[in-house]
């Protein structure tokens, strides 16, 4: 007897994945409700043979196999438009009722209205047998107060709050650092490091100058914390070695540094403390070394007049704790999960782009559904932009400077002012000394650059502080120019 197999059903995704080749990608239509550039195709809820998803990611979601019944939404639209279909599935049909429902079957006691949609989902989820989502919750509330450059922003801001509860928890192994910056002041810096701060785990914020002995102290409290650091472009000094090493080791879990200790007879004794610990720094700019730049994920502002001010005394007041709350439990059901200890790395991760993203893509798997591919996009998306990055500058900015310095010295020349050096600098390379690169180079940031990477220091003749030719040829030695030949073409 031939045995015959029973047809797969369409799940979820190749469904949508189907609507996707059929009508086209969504991002050429416009949104069904706003009218703005749609995002995603959405399920009108209207099928009356609908199903149910049954892929752990999406589990109990409603689709339908009818490519017509989906319509072409923006992300917030379509959030909103599936919130409302769920509230008419529970027979919900306003606010009031909401919050009858939040309170008698959480007992989480009274929560603001802003939260109703959030606990009106998490018992959707609930009652089908799905795990809470606070990530999607989180996001929408960092997008009703904070402006980004880029949409996508949003998405690792919220992944990387929420990361932080899962490395309190003993999940990976390093944690990227967070830079939130701006092209202009007024663009909600600290209003956006405030939420990281409230939302993490154990957020401590630091507001006045970091010295050496502060940081270590702070992280010999009991358990993880994590660092927010205003201000860092005035927080942070250069002349701070010990600082700046506990921001670049204290990364990678299991790192340690030295701090005295008051010792029982009146003296001080050395002991080892840990330096693990996720920092977010908030600053227009900042001088961090090369090798700790590398291990941040940039989240950029931008200046919008439209954003209301966060009042956690007011309509905000008791959400930080209840989501925060929220998102602890999510890491510690997560931290069980081997799906999200042994997260899978998407191909060509590899290195530092493997290691800033490890730890987004565990928290992205630990919620399931979309977030999983955004996490993943994201990810390689930042690994291209960072390869463009250093394809376009060729080689190291503090490297190319030595080449450009051979290139503008002239012949006979002993000694030349900062001033004049930096001039010829900016004329030889206005791409990247000058306007063109966002940032023109002065005769301080030239002096620096010289100290810190070359150990060259100028030096003052008759008022006029400049470089000697055999100081710069030290700066040429350590990238092996042969200064006795004709200027290199690199």
């Amino acid at each position: 007897m031939t045995m015959t197999q029973r047809p797969k059903r369409v799940g979820y995704r190749a469904m949508h994945y189907r609507v996707a080749t059929e009508r086209g990608p969504a991002w050429t239509e416009t949104c069904a409700d706003c009218g703005e550039g749609a995002d995603e195709w959405s399920y009108d809820h209207l099928d009356p043979a609908e199903l149910e998803a049954e892929d752990a990611a999406n589990l109990g979601a409603p689709y339908s196999l009818d490519v017509e019944h989906y319509a072409p939404r923006c992300g917030s639209c379509h959030a909103r438009f599936d919130k409302q279909m769920a509230r008419e599935r529970q027979g919900i049909v306003d606010d009031a009722a909401v919050m009858t429902m939040i309170e008698d079957g959480a007992e989480v006691g009274p929560v603001m209205p802003i939260e109703f949609g959030w606990y009106l989902r998490k018992f959707y989820r609930e009652t089908r047998g799905m795990p809470d989502d606070p990530l999607s919750d989180l996001r929408e509330l960092l997008g009703m107060y904070i402006s980004t450059q880029d949409k996508a922003d949003l998405d690792v801001l919220a992944l990387w709050i929420a990361h932080t509860h899962l490395a309190a928890r003993g999940v990976g192994t390093v944690t990227p650092r967070l830079s939130i910056t701006a092209p202009s002041y007024g663009a909600g810096k600290s209003t956006a490091l405030d939420f990281v701060r409230r939302l993490s785990h154990r957020g401590e914020l630091i507001t006045s100058t970091v010295s050496d002995a502060l940081l270590p102290r702070l992280l010999q409290t009991e358990g993880m914390v994590t660092v927010c650091i205003d201000e860092a472009d005035r927080v942070l000094k250069a002349e701070n070695a010990g600082t700046m090493s506990v921001l670049n080791a204290g990364w990678q879990r299991g790192a340690t540094t030295w701090v005295n200790q008051p010792a029982s007879d009146g003296g001080w004794k050395p002991a080892k403390i840990e330096t693990f610990a996720p920092v977010a720094i908030a600053a227009n700019g900042t001088r961090l070394a090369a090798d700790v730049r590398q291990r941040m994920i940039a989240v950029r502002l931008i200046r919008s007049d439209d954003m209301p001010e966060a009042r956690w005394d007011g309509a905000l007041q008791g959400v930080d704790d209840r989501l925060r709350a929220r998102l602890g439990a999510m890491a510690e059901r997560a931290s069980h999960d081997v799906r999200v200890r042994n997260v899978r790395i998407p191909d060509g991760l590899e290195g530092r782009d493997r290691d800033r993203w490890s730890l987004l893509l565990a928290t992205a798997r630990a919620v399931g559904g979309p977030w999983v591919t955004k996490a993943e996009a994201m990810a390689l998306a930042d690994r291209d932009a960072r390869a463009a990055e250093a394809a376009a500058l060729g080689v190291a900015p503090n490297h190319q400077l030595a080449f450009d310095l051979f290139a503008v010295w002239r012949e006979g020349e002993t000694t030349v002012s900062t001033t004049e050096l930096v001039e010829r600098l900016i004329v030889h390379s206005p791409e990247l000394w000058g306007v063109p690169s966002g940032k023109v180079l002065t005769a301080h940031s030239l002096s620096y650059r010289l100290r810190e990477f070359y150990g060259v220091t100028p030096e003052q003749r008759n008022r006029v502080r400049g470089y000697s030719l055999s100081d710069i040829r030290k700066v040429w030695r350590a990238v092996s120019i042969p200064y006795d030949t004709e200027a290199p073409t690199e």
